[in-house]
């Protein structure tokens, strides 16, 4: 168990992390935050507790987008770039053989998924 919050805080929060035999974790997110004001009780988690969440992303790192935004594991074995261009390594122009067409420079596009989820997760 790990405890999030000290005694700054008006409320108690922790982490529970369980290895399983199978190769599984469970992570588990519990707190007396009380819930953001108008929000929905089927709201996420991440939405109903705002500081919470926040203080066990920082906790989580790289884990807390399985937690809190229902991102799965990619957990195929394809290691080829799939760019058509070969070589193993991807040249990060959208599968275009023209120049200025991608990369680095390229405009961002948005994803906004909503993920759901209850502070729980499996990944």
């Amino acid at each position: 168990i790990l405890v999030l919050t000290n005694t700054s805080h008006d409320f108690v929060a922790w982490i529970g992390i369980s290895v399983w035999g199978d190769g599984t974790v469970m992570v588990i997110v519990k707190t007396t935050e009380a819930p953001a004001a108008r929000v929905s009780e089927d709201a996420p988690f991440k939405d109903r507790y705002p500081v919470t969440t926040q203080l066990a992303r920082v906790a989580l790192g790289r884990v807390a987008p399985y937690v809190f935004d229902g991102q799965v594991a990619d957990d195929s074995d394809d290691d080829s770039d799939s760019d058509g261009h070969g070589g193993g390594w991807d040249d990060m122009d959208d599968d275009s053989d023209e120049e200025g067409s991608g990369g680095e420079d390229a405009p961002a596009e948005e994803d906004s998924q909503d993920g759901g989820g209850d502070g729980n997760a499996s990944p």
